[in-house]
């Protein structure tokens, strides 16, 4: 039993890693955009399960935290779990995320779930999809703000895990 939940959530976290991996790039987009005058900033980055980073404008910190959906509201709120990091902080984070990377290549390989293969149906996935009882689909990453390429690969998961769902 031990050993099949460690395993669970060793898979759990790698593919966090990923998500969160995955998204360095569009947060050292908006880190470097603060220093622009008069430009707005805001990024809402899902990084796996309920855990966002934000980075906006009018604060110089990047905010990790976890989200849940109360049971009486279509959407989700913060929780107090989570950090803030000044930008200094920031700088120094990525330098160590970049050597857990190199220093661990089973992370530097791992995927998001969504890139797996047999990657559950749409809507069915809580690492994807972690607030379901939302009236709206909840989109954590506000229009604008991503690459053309990051969409086009969010439009395939969406497209292929569609496809799937319709076939079974």
């Amino acid at each position: 039993m031990f050993l099949i939940s460690s395993l669970t959530l060793h898979v759990r976290l790698s593919r966090r890693w990923a998500f969160f991996y995955q998204s360095l790039t569009q947060i050292n987009i908006a880190v470097q955009q603060l220093d622009e005058v008069g430009r707005e900033v805001k990024l809402w980055s899902h990084i796996g399960g309920g855990h966002y980073v934000s980075v906006t404008s009018g604060f110089r910190c990047l905010d990790f935290r976890k989200w849940f959906q109360p049971r009486d509201q279509k959407d989700p709120k913060p929780t107090r779990k989570g950090i803030v990091l000044n930008l200094d902080q920031w700088v120094r984070m990525r330098k160590i995320v970049e050597a857990i990377n190199n220093d661990h290549p089973v992370l530097a390989e791992a995927l998001p779930c969504y890139m797996q293969d047999g990657h559950l149906a749409t809507f069915e996935c809580r690492e994807c999809y972690p607030f379901l009882n939302s009236h709206k689909v909840f989109q954590p990453i506000p229009p604008g703000t991503i690459s053309k390429e990051t969409q086009t690969l969010c439009r395939m998961h969406v497209d292929s895990a569609m496809l799937m769902s319709s076939s079974s």
